[in-house]
């Protein structure tokens, strides 16, 4: 395979997943390539993307590509999981209580290994608008945290921001947005995912096509790819009551799951916050709601 260029992350797309990830690579002195979706993202060579269904895959992974190695490896990771009707779930970010992890030594219990609760949160972080899949099982960036019910998660956090109260999606966006710009993290232009290149059955880097023809990119350490929205829905406005609050802006995900999502953390409750969509449809409440 010749590469056209070599970087530590490869990110697929610039919604608040990708955007956070290349932030998150840059801070700790890492290079990462950003690819930026044009309006032409849903074809390839040309022809329109579709849904392979020699393999059951999840349909937001199927729609990414259509690459038949691509999609294959999409499968592997998702054909266990539920997925028609967890699509419209999460249509807001997360939010989660979060804390120092406390030690496992001196007596502490280590929290178990529990495989439904894993593919639970795959497919949580697939219905999420900030979702995406990791190419390897941790991220380098990655510190261990807490949530409030004891879950060990790993936690890459961004910065700390305060949302518009009526706008919480759409400020994140723009707020990432403006971190990214102040890095000098520039997305490719016109710039959409191909294939995944696989050696030994991993991947190790993507083929993007762009306006000048293919482009080859090697990942050292993996590849984002997001699963949710490039940008978070402005029909789906999450609204917080009660005053500004400032929460801590982070890529959440398990140490031993492929998968993850972009969340908002606090150290305490939040109170009087506003009803999200998974309420008003009488569904159950995410851990990261609580």
């Amino acid at each position: 395979m010749d590469w056209d260029s070599e970087v530590d992350v490869v990110c697929t797309s610039t919604g608040v997943a990708g955007l956070a990830k290349a932030i998150s690579v840059v801070d700790c002195g890492g290079e990462v390539f950003v690819a930026s979706r044009g309006a032409d993202a849903a074809t390839v060579d040309g022809h329109a993307s579709v849904t392979w269904e020699a393999v059951r895959v999840h349909p937001r992974l199927s729609e990414i590509v259509s690459d038949v190695e691509t999609i294959e490896y999409f499968a592997a990771l998702s054909c266990d999981l539920d997925d028609r009707c967890r699509l419209d779930r999460d249509v807001v970010l997360p939010i989660r209580v979060a804390r120092e992890r406390a030690s496992f030594g001196h007596g502490g219990a280590i929290p178990p290994f529990v495989g439904s609760r894993l593919r639970a949160w795959a497919a949580d972080c697939l219905a999420s608008p900030s979702g995406y899949l990791y190419t390897r099982i941790s991220g380098w960036e990655s510190a261990t945290l807490e949530s409030w019910d004891g879950d060990s998660i790993e936690v890459a956090e961004i910065g700390s921001m305060t949302p518009r109260r009526n706008d919480v999606g759409g400020s994140v966006y723009e707020w990432l947005t403006w971190e990214a710009r102040h890095r000098h993290i520039e997305p490719h232009p016109n710039c959409s995912l191909q294939r995944l290149v696989f050696v030994d059955g991993d991947p190790v880097g993507a083929v993007f096509m762009t306006s000048s023809g293919p482009l080859a990119i090697r990942a050292r350490y993996g590849l984002l790819i997001a699963t949710g929205d490039t940008q978070i829905a402005a029909s789906a406005r999450q609204q917080l009551m009660g005053g500004n609050i400032n929460l801590r802006v982070a890529l959440v995900g398990h140490t031993t799951s492929r998968f993850g999502r972009l969340e908002l953390l606090t150290s305490g409750p939040i109170a009087d916050r506003a009803p999200s969509a998974r309420r008003r449809q009488g569904l159950p409440l995410n851990v990261a709601e609580m």
